[in-house]
């Protein structure tokens, strides 16, 4: 396994194996090529979350939701993807609150009778801060 870790790409190409070459004249071959971009987590603006980041604030399920089953569970959303996430941890947890942070929730119908249906509930207030004890 090869890296050009800081070297502009000027070439990429695929036939039974990639090719790729470097600005400064590297030819790197392998049979995958993997994109290791990086990732950059945003946190909502909300008190205490970026204090609580990796202790209680968490952005991936599943990377951390497994160590807090059978615990009640929060999620931060009001979208598809807030409603979809809170369905996702039910495995998990049978208490699941979804936070919509003083915004209507836009989900369909059907993905609101879902959340009736596994007992989320859904809190439209305005989050002020998150704390831990």
């Amino acid at each position: 396994m090869s890296t050009a870790k800081g070297e502009p790409v000027k070439e990429c190409q695929k036939t039974k194996h990639f090719d790729v070459l470097t600005a400064d004249g590297g030819c790197w071959r392998g049979r995958k090529l993997i994109l290791a971009t990086g990732v950059k987590d945003l946190l909502p603006e909300v008190e205490g979350f970026k204090e609580l980041y990796g202790r209680g604030v968490y952005v991936c399920l599943y990377c951390e939701g497994y160590e807090y089953r059978d615990q009640p569970m929060a999620v931060y959303g009001n979208c598809e993807r807030g409603v979809h996430l809170a369905l996702e941890m039910l495995p998990l947890s049978n208490d699941i609150t979804l936070l919509t942070d003083g915004e209507e929730l836009t989900a369909s119908d059907k993905e609101r009778q879902l959340l009736k249906r596994h007992g989320v509930r859904v809190v439209k207030g305005r989050i002020a801060r998150a704390f831990s004890d």
